[in-house]
């Protein structure tokens, strides 16, 4: 039986200092984790209105319902790098690295195009949605901060965007920095990073795989 919740993950934008930047959804949601029906994921966010009429039929449900959006793109700097299955790949493996007890989140992938920031940039990004069943509001977004951060290192980012959301309406948001060390890693060790990123993409695909069946 699939648990109900209400979340959002369509168009979105944030002001951050003044400048606004925006997650514009071009594809379909995916289930990375757990189980969401059909009915639940509309095929492209990009159509889903403000009132959020998806989900009125789960309105009623009492109580608060926590979620997290993190947004993260797929360049390294100016250059495209990151599929959309190497983001899944790494954000699902540092979810389990920080829940070694797994509360039971569900994890939904949507891709699309996020635009804005200092130097108006427009790439290719993927936005990942966390819902939350069990812990407490305090622990869940510990646990996102921790992720938001693992992302952002693992794959070479500047900053990801963490959005909290409480039955699908954002109360906090922020621009999370890499905690890499500067300067940038050398050329070659970065060759190297992106490398294990890719050999941990081929692994978590086959594992998706057997799952899947």
């Amino acid at each position: 039986m699939a648990h109900e919740h209400i979340f959002y993950a369509g168009p979105a934008k944030w002001n951050f200092d003044g400048r606004v930047v925006e997650f514009i959804p071009t594809g379909p949601l995916r289930v990375i984790k757990g189980h969401v029906p059909d009915f639940l994921l509309r095929k492209n966010p990009a159509d889903w209105r403000e009132s959020r009429d998806s989900f009125r039929h789960v309105a009623d449900v009492p109580g608060d319902l926590f979620s997290a959006r993190i947004v993260i793109g797929q360049n390294v700097g100016p250059e495209p790098t990151w599929t959309p299955d190497d983001i899944k790949a790494v954000v699902f493996s540092i979810y389990e690295k920080i829940n070694p007890k797994d509360p039971g989140m569900t994890l939904i992938q949507g891709e699309g195009i996020f635009r804005g920031g200092e130097y108006l940039v427009s790439e290719k990004s993927s936005s990942i949605s966390i819902l939350n069943f069990k812990l407490k509001k305090e622990e869940f977004e510990d646990r996102m901060f921790q992720l938001a951060h693992g992302a952002a290192d693992a794959l070479l980012q500047e900053t990801v965007i963490l959005d909290l959301q409480n039955r699908g309406t954002s109360y906090f948001n922020r621009q999370i920095a890499s905690k890499l060390p500067e300067p940038k890693m050398d050329p070659k060790k970065m060759v190297n990073h992106i490398q294990r990123v890719k050999r941990l993409t081929e692994k978590f695909v086959e594992r998706f795989k057997k799952e899947a069946t």
